[in-house]
């Protein structure tokens, strides 16, 4: 048996390799494949624009399709040729004042975005299809304890009165309780890890659930219950 198992060794590490290095040389370069694992029954179709770090897509109240990028930028989508796939590619907004922006949400003609240490309101005042005016209407609150690659403010939407929800990442996803030198600084009151509500008539905001780690998502149901996925457990 050992003889039989030295022998097999001996060749797979002389003959394999150089076996290998001849069919790569003689075979043509493979054309780069999309997988898509999907159930029965769905289908997937590719929109033939080019955008880089997407996190949000979300549509307009007039239904054009909006993208928001880690970089700040947002994109407006267009179906030009009628055959349902977004072809065009516009800028909604291109300033640099959004740092890691991951929450969208759209009130009729604005767009709230949340990002880095605020929450902006972006309107666009001369009708050309691009923003050009941002207000902030939330910040504030203190920073996280770990740079978290510049994430803070995160999931955003909105109720049927027009109030604004948003998430604020935990103070450190790796240290819940915040132990420092063996004492716990968690906090029970503070912001960090919480869902936040900002009132259309106050204009103020308030905590409305706490003990979250990464929230990305939020969303009504029909009957308004508030819905939130959170990152990584």
């Amino acid at each position: 048996f050992w003889v039989f198992f030295t022998e097999m060794m001996r060749f797979l590490i002389v003959f394999c390799p150089m076996a290998w290095a001849f069919l790569a040389t003689d075979l043509p370069a493979a054309a780069p494949i999309n997988v898509w694992p999907l159930m029965p029954g769905f289908t997937v179709r590719e929109l033939p624009v080019k955008l880089s770090n997407v996190n949000n897509l979300r549509f307009t109240p007039d239904g054009r399709l909006v993208a928001l990028g880690y970089d700040g930028r947002i994109h407006i989508l267009r179906d030009t040729n009628g055959d349902g796939l977004e072809d065009e590619d516009t800028m909604f907004w291109d300033q640099a004042t959004l740092s890691v922006p991951v929450g969208l949400a759209w009130s009729k003609d604005v767009l709230f975005v949340s990002s880095h240490c605020k929450v902006s309101l972006l309107r666009d005042t001369n009708g050309d299809g691009k923003a050009d005016v941002e207000a902030v209407v939330a910040s504030g609150w203190p920073p996280t304890d770990v740079a978290s690659g510049g994430v803070d403010a995160t999931a955003i939407t909105l109720d049927a009165e027009g109030n604004l929800y948003f998430g604020l990442l935990t103070a450190d996803y790796s240290n819940p309780y915040r132990v420092k030198d063996r004492v716990s600084h968690y906090d029970l009151t503070g912001k960090r890890g919480t869902i936040q509500k900002w009132s259309a008539s106050t204009r103020q905001i308030e905590t409305i659930a706490t003990g979250i780690r990464v929230p990305y998502a939020l969303a009504f149901n029909r009957q308004g219950d508030l819905f939130v996925t959170d990152q990584e457990g």
